[in-house]
């Protein structure tokens, strides 16, 4: 991972607490404690920040777990890979997460603390959720995904959404590898890096071809709705068991299925799905934004509803 960051003389081993000559190790580095014999990670040193380990990677950016030593507490930072530091559209992209940040405070949104450049580096700090993704979940379960949590994950990830929508945006790449879980296992919506307001169009596609809005695919004007379709294509995944609904090989090939392929019915892919969920689902991956639902009033009203149900349903299985 290029950045710009240096590896400090020596470290403290979170084991036994003694120092470790690190002077000759790279970043990132999995080493042996000399004292008490167990492993560590090097830390690297952006600024006021100590790099602790690599939380997550991107296109453009590497996501770090880190130390703020401003603030004195822990942080997920934002760096862009060192062959983009003179990058437009890097930068672009961290100011429309600080522009979210800016408008808007909710429990379902990562917050953001600090942004800036280090030694020409830009870089944005933010709340550290300790608690995992979507995807995580999604890759570990060994039994099917419960329908009501998924529809209270659905829940309060639309009420997120909603929340900066408030302000004129979109999120622009929702997928589960942004759905986080806090220690409180609630869900914050992350990385508004591809976010743009309202009705704008681009000539630019960027986004994830798994959960892609069929608008966003061919350039077109993008609203709250091309949200709603992304977070309809996960609960859809989530329900199937990981399953996605479009499983083409490439990402034109996926691209395609979101904007032309017939809509498969998840209640035939797992039959104990409610019909209810099922017909939200379906609206919500509709071909076009106008048969899509027409705010997340309407959205967020449906969800608890089949959440209701879902946990009445629970209740009353024989165990």
């Amino acid at each position: 991972m290029e950045i710009n960051a240096t590896v400090p003389r020596e470290t403290t081993c979170p084991h036994c607490r003694r120092l470790v000559d690190i002077s000759e190790c790279d970043a990132f580095e999995r080493v042996t404690c000399p004292n008490c014999e167990k492993e560590l990670t090097v830390p690297a040193d952006f600024g006021r920040f100590r790099l602790q380990k690599i939380a997550g990677t991107g296109n453009m950016g590497v996501v770090f777990k880190a130390w703020d030593n401003s603030i004195k507490m822990p942080i997920a930072l934002k760096i862009a890979r060192e062959e983009l530091e003179g990058s437009n559209l890097f930068y672009e992209s961290l100011m429309a997460e600080v522009a979210i940040a800016g408008k808007t405070k909710h429990k379902n949104l990562i917050e953001i603390y600090d942004y800036g450049r280090i030694e020409g580096s830009p870089y944005i700090a933010m709340e550290y959720i300790s608690g995992g993704t979507v995807r995580d979940r999604m890759t570990a379960q060994t039994t099917a995904i419960r329908e009501r949590s998924i529809l209270g994950w659905a829940m309060s990830t639309a009420e997120g959404l909603q929340c900066a929508n408030r302000s004129g945006m979109v999120h622009g790449d929702l997928k589960p590898a942004n759905l986080l879980f806090d220690h409180n296992d609630m869900i914050k919506v992350a990385d508004f890096g591809l976010a743009r307001a309202e009705g704008q169009a681009t000539n630019d596609i960027w986004g994830t071809p798994m959960y892609i809005a069929p608008e966003k695919a061919q350039g077109k004007a993008e609203d709250f709705r091309s949200d709603i379709y992304s977070l309809g294509v996960i609960m859809w995944q989530l329900l199937a068991g990981g399953t996605p609904p479009f499983d083409a090989p490439t990402s034109t090939g996926l691209v395609r299925d979101h904007v032309n392929g017939a809509i498969p019915d998840v209640t035939l892919v797992r039959p104990e799905v409610s019909y209810h969920t099922g017909i939200i689902v379906r609206r919500m991956m509709a071909k076009t934004p106008e048969r899509r639902f027409n705010s997340y009033e309407y959205l967020l009203a449906e969800l608890k509803a089949a959440h209701r149900t879902a946990a009445h349903k629970t209740r009353h299985q024989t165990p």
